[in-house]
């Protein structure tokens, strides 16, 4: 079960590795773009609309996503919604990209012990040292799709492949 509480711990393990106080103004903006994004993925994927999002919830989640998209061509406005969400949290410096350092924190957070040089290697697909907010719809389209488990998009959530 995925509570609210789940998506702030990352946070608050990235706020101390950096340093930050609670107030810093980073920190702030990482904890509202997190809260918005939850917020939506609560209007999705919630469906019995307990304020949490179970396996099944999820499961179901990333196979209509995965459906919508194979039959739109393109990703649903709402599932954008909720990558933007997720990238603007991970882009600490706000340039409307995110760095190695930026993924590397990212996984730290997470308590991940995936190599952050070599999952953003295989994520960075034009091999310019910063992931686009495009390049990353093209990664979440493999992670929500693909069935070969070394596409590079299944390394996007936690540096690893899971497929």
């Amino acid at each position: 079960m995925l509570k609210w509480n789940d998506i702030l711990r990352p946070a608050e393990r990235a706020r101390q590795a950096l340093g930050w106080t609670k107030e810093d103004a980073r920190f702030v903006k990482l904890v509202q773009e997190l809260r918005a994004g939850w917020d939506r993925v609560l209007q999705v994927q919630d469906l019995d609309h307990n304020g949490s999002i179970s396996y099944d919830e999820y499961v179901r989640f990333v196979f209509r996503m995965s459906l919508e998209w194979t039959a739109n061509g393109a990703l649903p406005a709402w599932a954008v919604e909720l990558s933007n969400n997720f990238q603007r949290a991970l882009d600490l410096n706000s340039d409307g990209t995110y760095t190695a350092n930026e993924y590397a924190i990212y996984l730290r957070a997470l308590g991940s012990d995936a190599d952050a040089k070599s999952a953003f290697a295989k994520l960075d697909l034009n091999k310019n040292g910063k992931l686009t907010y495009d390049e990353v719809l093209v990664l979440a389209k493999q992670y929500a799709s693909s069935t070969d488990p070394s596409a590079p998009g299944n390394y996007l959530l936690t540096g690893k492949s899971d497929a």
